[in-house]
């Protein structure tokens, strides 16, 4: 691999400093898909995200431990919130 091949694209470390300005804290292409089908069929959606790397450095987390806790939590949390949703679906019926 060539030396140029791995200097990143400035108008891509560009974008990234205006999200990081924006505090912007995660980005998921998959997650914008589903924004955008709900949208436009009119219901509602959410995405709960484990964050297991740094997007602006690029680098992962590298202990196990707090990956493994990181992507329990998610899960936790999006369980809770499918029942809360759940419940929330049901006493507007």
């Amino acid at each position: 691999m060539e030396d140029r091949e791995m200097v990143p694209d400035v108008r891509i470390c560009e974008w990234w400093e205006t999200l990081r300005n924006a505090r912007v804290l995660s980005t998921s292409m998959e997650s914008a898909t589903l924004f955008v089908i709900a949208s436009l069929r009119g219901v509602s959606a959410a995405t709960v995200l484990a964050v297991i790397g740094d997007t602006y450095s690029g680098k992962p987390i590298i202990d196990d431990h707090i990956k493994r806790k990181t992507i329990e939590n998610a899960v936790k949390t999006a369980l809770e919130a499918v029942v809360i949703l759940n419940d929330k679906d049901s006493q507007s019926q």
